[in-house]
């Protein structure tokens, strides 16, 4: 970890020498200080320092770099990363009916048009080409150089024992593809997305794992995940002011399952089960300017589950999986934060910026956000958090309740106050989980 700091320093100062006059460099510095009480309470507080330089080299050629490192008051203490090393080339037409071509190479950010399947950094390419009423974009790369602790990749069992295991530092060894088209304001200002994302599970290239037809049951090691996300997305205006956006995806691929088998010696093995799954979600969106700069919005989605499952990670027991595993995609709740399988939940919010027309910054900056978030589990089985009690069948699992301030006096500085109480219906969790959860977050940036 030290190495990649020193590295990304070395790179940035080396960058800043060659190309003097068409550099930029600047950091920043950010708080995030918590307190959460579910059995019982817990502080935490992480400073994250970074550093990003920038350079033009010629006409079509850019250099971006950024590294950052966290001081964390949990275990690990420290650590850090290279989170940006990018080269990137635009090039216009070189004629009539051809696309504007682009390009990324190196490490960078990439998610799927709705981020509810991925949504993360590797090191690898990213082509795009833009045309006249359509743009496409062509992506793959590699996950395993990207420090765990930055990285929300946990799918197979190696992956979860690999995550809690402190000697580990790097994030599980994935190769992702991507294939997005956009026809943007095709008919009427709506936007259509169609996107493909494949994921394959390179466990087996660096560690020993289960093998198919193995007939002990091994808690210790686990096998490969490769999955598959196709997907389809419709987003725009429906009146002045009222917005929306929707998606479905259907997840294939296949999982490995220790389950019943009549001609093992010992009644099971292990076998490869396919997976078929889905996800479906979306958002509307008011905004209403006149009216303290407010805004109102729901959001919703459903993921498919399976009552098979024993465990989120690996733990389908017969057949077929069901259940959809994304990823690495963003949490509802700031108290309760489900993995997007077998889950249905929706969100409603009001966010209002009542000090715009002040002249005072600080003030006029002032921004308040209120939400409210019911979780539901649509059929028995597990969840991707423990609380969850398996043994319950399908239905209302509890409603969140959560407000924000934020508060940016200047551009390179701002504030939040973020709380979350989640308040859970009791006969769906185990023991002593049944009481409310409370998060409270400070968050504090400043950039330079």
């Amino acid at each position: 970890m030290r190495s990649a700091t020193r590295f990304a320093v070395l790179f940035a100062a080396a960058t800043l020498f060659v190309f003097p006059v068409f550099a930029d460099f600047g950091g920043g510095i950010d708080n995030d200080s918590s307190v959460t009480k579910k059995d019982d309470a817990d502080t935490g507080q992480e400073d994250t320092f970074s550093f990003w330089v920038s350079a033009l080299m010629g006409e079509h050629f850019r250099f971006d770099a950024s590294a950052h490192a966290t001081v964390s008051i949990d275990s690990p203490n420290f650590y850090a990363d290279v989170e940006k090393l990018t080269i990137t080339g635009n090039f216009p037409p070189v004629k009539d009916g051809l696309p504007q071509f682009g390009f990324d190479l190196g490490k960078f950010y990439q998610s799927d048009f709705s981020s509810r399947v991925f949504a993360d950094s590797f090191v690898g390419a990213r082509f795009r080409f833009s045309y006249a009423k359509a743009n496409l974009k062509l992506t793959f790369g590699y996950t395993g150089l990207n420090n765990k602790y930055y990285s929300s990749i946990v799918m197979s069992r190696m992956d979860a024992l690999d995550d809690a295991d402190d000697d580990v530092v790097f994030a599980a060894p994935r190769f992702i593809g991507s294939l997005g088209f956009e026809l943007p304001e095709l008919v009427a200002r709506q936007t259509l997305n169609l996107s493909a994302v494949v994921q394959e599970d390179l466990r087996h290239v660096f560690d020993d794992v289960t093998e198919e037809g193995d007939e002990i049951y091994d808690p210790t090691s686990g096998g490969r995940m490769n999955t598959q996300y196709w997907g389809a997305g419709l987003s725009g205006p429906l009146v002045p002011s009222l917005y929306y956006d929707l998606y479905f995806y259907v997840g294939t691929g296949r999982m490995l399952t220790f389950e019943d088998d009549s001609q093992s010696t010992t009644g099971q093995s292990y076998q490869y089960e396919n997976i078929y799954s889905y996800l479906f979600g979306g958002s509307f969106r008011y905004y209403a300017p006149s009216f303290l700069n407010s805004s109102a919005g729901v959001k919703f989605l459903y993921a498919s589950g399976d009552k098979d499952h024993v465990s989120y990670i690996e733990g389908n027991t017969t057949g077929d999986s069901a259940a959809f595993v994304p990823i690495a995609d963003g949490a509802f709740g700031l108290a309760f934060t489900p993995k997007s399988s077998n889950l249905l939940a929706s969100e409603i919010s009001y966010s209002v910026k009542p000090f715009t027309s002040r002249p005072e910054q600080l003030i006029r900056s002032l921004q308040a956000t209120v939400k409210v978030t019911p979780f539901y589990k649509p059929v028995a089985g597990v969840m991707s958090e423990s609380e969850v009690n398996p043994a319950k069948g399908s239905g209302y699992l509890g409603t969140e309740f959560g407000g924000a301030v934020n508060l940016r006096p200047y551009s390179d500085l701002g504030f939040g106050i973020a709380i979350g109480v989640f308040v859970p219906d009791g006969d769906m969790f185990v023991e002593d989980m049944d009481s409310p959860w409370t998060v409270g977050k400070f968050t504090f940036s400043f950039s330079y």
